[in-house]
């Protein structure tokens, strides 16, 4: 199970005093406290470590997100301190993972292998054997003797039990290496390609989850491979917490990132973009560009989790910005999005999925932070642009972190690229309420004060978020709404999981469907029908047919009937 910390994947806990003091207990000292975010901002590695090893520290800033906390440990075990600081810090964030996640857990396995290339550095290599051991076992129980990762933990435990063995008291018996049994687990998964542009750097490692790291680069482009299980509910993104450890799962539990192939240049990415949305039967494609603490794999899997889901007969297509993938990096990536060279060149490519594609509909759907990059980037496209009809279909802006003030600014300019805008907004969206304290300024994605604009539709998830935290409703449990809007274009008051609201002479929406005029699951099985059909008007013809062959008296008539009324109202076809 994800954890909060990993589910919300954007509390700033460690950019301000102010947000540590959130859930700080009340003998904190807000002095300390802000030299502990000047320290995380800066690098100082001997502050971080005080912090680290300091028990009411650690629990303050675990108060705030416990992967913070680990986020922390792993830091200092990584950097520049002497060894045997960092090996304590390996040794408590273990411990950690332990209690969170279970001693069987996978997550474990990263932080062993490190620990134990520390270990044979000192020259301790009992200690060095024995967590290797350990992280083969987990290895070999979560991905089978014949994966990648599993093989070279095996080969990393074969050195460190040489060395072991080389050194070892005359008193002890030389340790065998374990017996690994062959697995060949049945394949449960799809392999999901999607389209990529960068502005990361590669790192030379040619692991796919190691591919890209976290520095700035010239934009480049290529394809990914995504497997996403086939046993998963729609909306569903399973991917284990792995705190950035760069860590393959199960490809038939979770949502992975398998092959990460680079392109020659533009042209042959965009010939390939060409050739693909040319054999497709929708000439359909969406850009996705992502939020805040992500990673390429972590981006890479959410675009591929849309594609599935939203079943895009097209090109699904990643711009994923050099976010640090650190829960400790608000601050670091905010200023990215400040680059004005790489807003300038996400404006160039844009332009050019639209223009040089043959899709004959483009969505954009920007997550979080990611809405900085897609407004300004649209300011710059409309710079440069004479009036004319709109480039894109519908632009989703999903829990946007962005100013209101900068929207206000941007939205004149922005508002011609786009057939029609859709703001998902939340009311119990945490990672945005703490934004907006950062940042001294609401919010655009908090619906405590809704935003609403002409030509941009306005929903409040709240409903939705349930008791979750609201910074990924879009893609979850408010999904079936996003697929109307991608789907169809269908106007907010014919959805009928939504109710409207007014605000002054204006008004928005909420999603409400245990109060709205259908349930949800009449509302998904109608626009799915629409999906599969091809058309409404398919779909009514389809649902008549059945409702005529049923037999009187059979449970499933009444059923039939309702949604063909449904479908009727929703895209105002003639009722029966």
């Amino acid at each position: 199970m994800i954890s909060l910390g990993g589910q919300i994947r954007g509390l700033a806990c460690a950019l301000s005093a102010a947000l540590v003091l959130l859930s700080a207990p009340a003998r904190a000292d807000p002095d300390v406290l802000h030299r502990v975010v000047e320290a995380m901002e800066r690098g100082d590695w001997a502050a971080l470590a005080a912090v680290e090893r300091d028990p009411v520290l650690s629990a303050e800033l675990a108060a705030v997100d416990g992967d913070a906390l680990l986020d922390l440990r792993l830091r200092v075990a990584r950097g520049p301190a002497p060894a045997d600081e960092r090996l304590a810090a390996y040794r408590r964030a273990i411990a950690d993972l332990e209690r969170g996640y279970g001693r069987q857990s996978a997550e474990l396995i990263e932080p062993l292998r490190e620990q134990a290339a520390l270990m044979a550095a000192k020259g301790e290599h009992d200690g060095a054997e024995t967590a290797l051991r350990r992280a083969l076992a987990l290895a070999q129980g979560v991905l089978g003797s014949d994966h990648a990762t599993t093989d070279a933990v095996r080969r990393e435990h074969a050195a460190a039990l040489a060395r072991y063995n080389a050194r070892r008291p005359r008193s002890a018996a030389p340790r065998a290496a374990p017996v690994l049994t062959p697995t060949a687990p049945a394949r449960t998964f799809e392999l999901v390609e999607i389209w990529w542009a960068t502005h990361r750097t590669p790192t030379g490692s040619p692991e796919p989850a190691r591919f890209f790291g976290p520095k700035r680069g010239p934009m480049r482009f290529g394809k990914a491979v995504v497997s996403v299980p086939e046993d998963r509910e729609a909306g569903e993104l399973p991917t284990p917490n792995l705190l950035h450890l760069e860590f393959r799962p199960d490809p038939s539990k979770h949502v992975i990132l398998t092959a990460v192939n680079p392109m020659s240049g533009r042209d042959a990415f965009f010939q390939d973009l060409r050739d693909r949305i040319a054999a497709s039967g929708r000439k359909e494609a969406f850009v996705y560009v992502h939020g805040f603490n992500n990673g390429f794999a972590g981006a890479a899997a959410r675009t591929a989790q849309l594609a599935v889901d939203l079943s895009i007969d097209g090109t699904p297509i990643l711009y994923a910005w050099p976010s640090k993938g650190s829960l400790l990096a608000y601050g670091a990536d905010a200023r990215e999005a400040e680059v004005d060279s790489q807003v300038e060149d996400l404006a160039a490519f844009l332009a050019d999925v639209a223009h040089d594609t043959g899709a004959e509909s483009v969505h954009l759907i920007a997550h979080s932070m990611g809405n900085r990059f897609l407004s300004r980037a649209l300011v710059k496209l409309a710079e440069r642009r004479a009036a004319a009809p709109p480039l894109f279909d519908e632009v989703v802006m999903a829990a946007p972190d962005l100013g209101v003030d900068e929207f206000d600014r941007s939205w004149a300019a922005m508002r011609p690229l786009g057939e029609r805008y859709t703001l998902y907004a939340s009311r119990r969206d945490k990672a945005l309420q703490i934004s907006a304290q950062l940042n001294d300024v609401q919010r655009l994605g908090d619906s405590g004060k809704p935003v609403v604009k002409a030509g941009m539709e306005t929903v409040d998830t709240t409903a939705a978020s349930g008791g979750l935290l609201g910074h990924s409703d879009f893609a979850g449990t408010a999904l079936d709404d996003f697929r109307a809007v991608v789907w169809s274009s269908l106007a907010p008051e014919k959805r009928c999981v939504l109710q409207t609201r007014p605000l002054g002479e204006e008004r928005f929406w909420e999603f409400a469907p245990a109060a709205g005029a259908c349930s949800d699951r009449e509302f998904r099985r109608v626009m799915t029908l629409v999906r599969l059909e091809g058309s409404p008007e398919a779909a009514l013809a389809r649902l008549s047919s059945e409702l005529q062959t049923a037999p009187a008296q059979a449970p499933e008539r009444q059923e039939l009937s309702t949604l063909l009324d449904r479908l009727a109202a929703m895209f105002g076809l003639p009722a029966r």
